[in-house]
């Protein structure tokens, strides 16, 4: 092994630091020597141009596609206001645990504070076990809902509602979104699938019940599977008056669609039967 393959090993590894500190500023000089200032063995300057290399192939799968993993920790929002219970607490905990990656660093020390009374709250509603303990508990959980909605959309607006405009473009893209999307509550299986699946936007479409004068599509970028679509974000619902009546839900969305759908993937019009 040569001098500069130890030296790109030695690199990997400083880069993997990196992302584990969570640092999303540029790694400049400066930034790199403050980075490993406390490191028992801090890398040479002659070392900096190898891992500002190596940082981007080490990119986590938040920082890669921020905007995906913030629309995952907001749906957790959702559910841990629905029913906060001490299991949605955690997940969105884990969510906030990975934000910093997702944002800019001047929003880090309200993520970790989020995340703290997140957790705070979990182990509330979980040793609660009367009455008066319990609405304290649901108080605290709430606060602690409040408080990560607030700075989830402060880390990205369209976490909150997501456009069309947002949908990852290229089979890369929408693969590196998928990984965001599901870094938390990913199963094994499905984590195993993002990586050897195809990418796609899938649209179901349907006709209103009545009349039929309003076609509904409800778009998702994903991964197919032989199992099924893995979605890459919360699905995008978008209503429109048909355009032929002629023909049939698919082909009318397809005529609606086409000029708003700026991607660089296979699109699989669904006709949804039960409308």
């Amino acid at each position: 092994m040569t001098d500069e393959d130890k030296a790109r090993i030695r690199a990997v590894k400083y880069a993997g630091k990196w992302w584990a500190d969570q640092h999303t500023e540029e790694p400049t000089d400066e930034a790199l020597r403050a980075a490993f200032a406390s490191c028992v063995q801090p890398p040479r300057p002659e070392l900096y141009p190898l891992i500002r290399e190596a940082i981007p192939a080490e990119t986590p799968p938040a920082a890669a596609a921020p905007l995906f993993a913030a629309l995952a920790a907001y749906q957790a929002i959702g559910e841990a206001s629905l029913t906060p219970s001490p299991r949605e607490l955690h997940t969105l905990a884990c969510h906030l645990e990975l934000l910093p990656l997702a944002a800019a660093p001047g929003l880090h020390p309200e993520l970790r504070a989020a995340r703290d009374d997140a957790e705070e709250a979990w182990e509330s509603l979980h040793i609660a076990d009367n009455i008066t303990s319990r609405n304290a508990a649901h108080g605290t959980a709430r606060a602690a809902v409040n408080r990560a909605r607030a700075v989830i959309r402060a880390i990205n607006p369209h976490a909150a509602r997501m456009d069309i405009a947002d949908l990852p473009a290229t089979a890369a893209d929408v693969r590196a979104a998928a990984r965001a999307y599901h870094a938390v509550t990913g199963t094994p299986e499905e984590l195993s699938a993002i990586e050897t699946g195809s990418s796609q936007v899938r649209v179901h479409c349907r006709s209103d019940i009545g009349h039929g004068r309003n076609i509904t599509a409800t778009l998702t970028a994903g991964i197919s599977t032989p199992t099924g679509h893995i979605p890459a974000h919360p699905p995008i619902v978008e209503t429109f008056a048909r355009r032929s009546g002629c023909t049939d839900a698919t082909a009318n969305a397809r005529e609606a669609l086409h000029s708003l759908l700026r991607v660089d993937v296979p699109v699989d019009y669904v006709l949804d039967h039960r409308a």
